[in-house]
């Protein structure tokens, strides 16, 4: 099954049917015209607004050690289940479990685009995982998990593709989905936005609205952490 992603601004509502009716409107890339199909592990596609990264990366004196760039989510064929993370430098991250979530943290680490603290929304696949999302913890950035089941992800990384690498992390197979499926997710705020690769979505906004919201910088190094 194709991987879901969080599209650049525009994202899909997760309607409580079936993964299959994920949907969205078609963005293009600014160089191509193409349709964009987002960020997946050996998809070769870069990240939407790369310029402006490359820009933010490049900031020396305030620039993190890596800035996160793509969160998605792959369901496999075996049953088995994947998140990923794209960022612009390998991350040491570290994880936090308790009975019904599992934190991962990266170090120092900033977003690149606000839209990517959105929810991935994958109680409709099978998969441990409710829900996930990002979550800014002074300057680190944390993918945090609400589980359905109490089970231990593994986590590895990767590098090399367009010079971005990839965090994974890992669920087995297993039959988690229930019996009776949830009732559907009522679209409030920022609640349920996830898409399939391929599904469309609208272009990069890049007013200064949202570049204030994207352009994070990590707190102070000294005074209280938030």
């Amino acid at each position: 099954m194709a991987p879901l992603g969080l599209a650049p601004v525009g994202l899909a509502v997760l309607i409580g049917t079936s993964p299959g009716s994920v949907a969205a409107q078609p963005p293009s890339s600014p160089v191509t015209g193409e349709p964009y199909e987002g960020v997946s592990p050996g998809s070769g596609h870069r990240p939407p607004a790369e310029a402006r990264l490359a820009r933010r990366a490049g900031r020396a004196r305030s620039a993190p050690t890596s800035i996160l760039t793509w969160p998605g989510f792959q369901p496999n064929a075996d049953g088995s289940s994947r998140f990923f993370v794209q960022t612009t430098a390998a991350v040491v991250t570290t994880v936090n479990r308790t009975t019904n979530r599992v934190e991962i943290v990266f170090p120092h680490t900033a977003i690149h685009l606000a839209n990517s603290r959105r929810w991935l929304e994958t109680q409709y696949f099978e998969t441990p995982v409710m829900r996930a999302r990002l979550e800014r913890r002074g300057r680190d950035m944390v993918l945090v998990m609400y589980l359905r089941a109490d089970v231990a992800p593994m986590v590895t990384t990767s590098g090399g593709e367009n010079g971005y690498f990839f965090t994974y992390i890992d669920f087995g197979p297993g039959h988690y989905l229930p019996d009776a499926p949830p009732p559907p997710i009522e679209p409030r705020g920022s609640i349920g936005v996830v898409r399939a690769e391929g599904s469309a979505a609208p272009p990069v906004r890049d007013d200064a609205s949202m570049r204030a919201l994207d352009d994070e910088r990590p707190p102070p190094t000294s005074g209280p952490r938030p």
